[in-house]
């Protein structure tokens, strides 16, 4: 017969609330799902991840008649810069007696709600990144349209997006807000996620359909950055982006620590979770296509 010693039991409780906490966080953090994770890069030591991008090489004539060389290209470089500087931390207390009165265990509830709390945090994050700052890819967008008006807009936002040349992969995504859903929804070409099929790509969290090959996602979250004089993201404003459009790293996803808090009792422990991480648009914004009511 094996009988497990406390620590065995320790450490598989650590593990069990660990994965439910990276499980909250994802949920949460619906946003970082649909752009580019450069985490590998944020090692120790690091204090901003550079993403380089290049110019292209240009095609010459050669004229058989009278040869001449090509000339001597070299591609120039530029970075994105990702700087890990955004640190969240949630602090609460739970007193020794709530343990032992409280069923599920309120450890675990507690850490639940803490990883939510970074991934709502994190996600208002990347909203304010993708809508905050000028561009030139702006479309005025009356949130009373019809839908007729809506399709015309949409169109026009994905024109916006090939002459900035965002890659048309399947990977293009509309950001609405709720108070948009019906009006997508009445769209002639709207293809709901529910009747697509298995075959497809891969559904993420809010996904309400597709439309001209790009998903429709619903997200929750109100922006708290103006875009000019539009206001924060939120009710009547949508954007289209890309993966390529952000960029973020963790150098510290969600940790944990705590210590004893005997002024609230016998075996009172608060308890601390914090990460450390960095978001930023990319392509100097120009593969954000942003949709206003413009003054």
């Amino acid at each position: 017969m094996t009988v497990a010693k406390s620590a065995d039991i320790s450490s598989v409780r650590d593990s069990i609330v660990s994965e439910l906490v990276q499980r909250e966080l994802q949920a949460a953090a619906l946003p970082l799902a649909l752009f580019s994770d450069y985490s590998e890069q944020a090692g120790p030591g690091v204090k901003e991840v550079l993403v380089p991008r290049s110019d292209s090489f240009t095609a010459e004539n050669l004229d058989l008649a009278t040869p001449t060389a090509a000339s001597k290209q070299n591609l120039t470089f530029a970075v994105d810069t990702i700087s890990l500087n955004s640190i969240k931390v949630v602090n609460y207390l739970i007193p020794g007696y709530i343990e032992l009165e409280a069923k599920p265990s309120y450890e675990l509830t507690a850490a639940s709600r803490a990883a939510s709390a970074h991934g709502r945090a994190i996600s208002i994050d990347a909203i304010d990144a993708l809508w905050g700052g000028n561009t030139s890819n702006d479309v005025d967008f009356d949130a009373g349209a019809v839908t007729s008006e809506v399709q015309e807009k949409v169109l026009e936002m994905i024109q916006k997006a090939d002459e900035a040349e965002m890659l048309d992969d399947g990977r293009r995504t509309i950001m609405i807000r709720p108070a948009q859903r019906k009006q997508f929804l009445e769209v002639p070409d709207f293809v709901r996620a529910d009747s697509r099929g298995t075959n497809e790509s891969a559904l993420v969290n809010g996904q309400l359909g597709f439309l001209y090959n790009c998903r429709v996602v619903v997200t929750t979250f109100n922006g708290s950055v103006a875009a000019g004089t539009g206001g924060a993201f939120g009710d009547g404003k949508m954007m289209l982006v890309h993966p390529d459009s952000l960029g973020y790293a963790f150098q510290a996803r969600p940790e944990h620590d705590m210590e004893k808090a005997v002024d609230f009792g016998p075996g009172s422990m608060l308890h601390s979770w914090g990460c450390k991480y960095g978001i930023s648009k990319l392509q100097d914004g120009n593969l954000i296509v942003r949709a206003w009511n413009a003054p």
